[in-house]
């Protein structure tokens, strides 16, 4: 399913990244990672485990690497 079929989905939005805050929000759930409780000294293993899940990158219609993973994980951590 791509991004903004995902949006439409999800609140009849074409921006994902909108509708899924959206959603966090309303199930009264935060993105960060921060007040989920996981230490910033986490965030690399957390990209790696990330990077070698073969399923989950197979699945994603863009190349990832493991520092681009980090990045989007350090971005979620305010």
């Amino acid at each position: 399913m791509s991004r903004t079929k995902l949006g439409k989905f999800l609140n009849s939005s074409m921006d994902l990244e909108g509708a899924l805050n959206k959603f966090y929000e309303e199930l009264e759930i935060s993105a960060n990672l921060k007040e989920q409780g996981i230490p910033k000294s986490e965030l690399r293993k957390i990209a790696f485990y990330t990077y070698r899940d073969a399923v989950n990158m197979a699945t994603n219609p863009t190349a990832m690497s493991e520092k681009k993973i980090l990045d989007l994980i350090e971005e979620m951590y305010w």
